[in-house]
């Protein structure tokens, strides 16, 4: 059943800009990873890197679980519950994502890719933490809720 309200409407977008952002920290990612395993690692901290970017990748996934909501997942990955939280850990992933651009890769569109990426998931998270002090969680449920009782 497609929502009929304004609010949900609105959060339906809202995820899908978060899971838009996600790939993209995925994909900048992904790609910088190939390029990283065809270079020679030279120093100890080019292992260190990618070890961080295998860590966002992770990040990443667990981003984009806590998105589609599934049941029994706050078991598991209760953290990801509560909004205010889950704003603070994307802006974690785009911090990290954020300071791995200063990696060296020929290719200066990759870096553009992942700042974008990086900003636009920052922002997502900046929100959810607005979002999350508002309670707007709560009235999302009420609302939800309130469209099942119809």
């Amino acid at each position: 059943m497609a929502p009929k309200d304004g609010c949900l409407i609105l959060y339906g977008l809202f995820r899908g800009i978060v899971l838009l952002a996600t790939l993209l920290v995925i994909v900048a990612q992904v790609i910088v990873l190939i390029s990283a395993f065809g270079n020679k690692f030279n120093e100890p901290d080019d292992v260190a890197r990618i070890l961080v970017q295998i860590y966002t990748l992770a990040f990443c996934g667990l981003i984009m679980l806590g998105e589609f909501e599934l049941p029994g997942m706050y078991d598991w990955f209760g953290f990801l519950s509560p909004f205010p939280v889950r704003g603070i850990f994307q802006f974690f992933v785009a911090a990290l994502t954020l300071a791995l651009c200063s990696s060296e890769i020929k290719n200066k569109n990759y870096n553009r890719v992942r700042r974008i990426a990086s900003y636009c998931l920052g922002g997502t998270g900046t929100l959810y933490v607005v979002f999350g002090l508002c309670l707007l969680k709560d009235v999302r449920d009420r609302r939800r809720e309130a469209l099942k009782a119809r």
